[in-house]
C-alpha cells in the first residue's frame, strides 16, 4: 500500500484497490462500497472512526440499535444501558 500511496502523491495517479479488508480500505482517501454490484456508498474518508460508525449503522446490529432493539443473542451484555446513546450517535453519522 505504501508504494501505491507514493505513486498517488508523487504522480497524481488514481489508484483503484478492490478489497474486503477494512484495514486496507482505511488507508485510502475515499471508499466506494458496492452492494450487489451497485454503488451503495461513496464517501471521502474523513476519519477511520467515522467510517467504523457508518459501517456499524449499515450493519444488522446497527439497524437493530436504530430501532431500539437488541438481538436476543446479545442480551445480558449490558447493551440495554447504552442502546439509547448508541442510537443517538448512529443517527448523527
Amino acid at each position: 500500500m505504501a508504494l501505491l500511496q507514493e505513486l498517488n502523491e508523487r504522480q497524481g495517479a488514481t489508484i483503484i484497490v478492490v478489497t474486503h479488508d477494512p484495514a486496507v480500505a482505511r488507508t485510502t482517501k475515499r471508499i466506494i462500497t458496492l452492494h450487489d454490484g451497485r454503488v451503495a456508498r461513496d464517501v471521502p474518508l474523513e476519519s477511520p472512526y467515522l467510517e467504523d460508525l457508518r459501517e456499524l449503522k449499515d450493519s444488522p446490529l446497527g439497524k437493530s440499535l436504530l430501532e431500539g432493539e437488541i438481538p436476543s443473542e446479545l442480551e445480558g451484555l449490558g447493551l440495554e444501558q447504552v442502546t439509547p446513546l448508541l442510537k443517538g450517535i448512529l443517527e448523527k453519522v
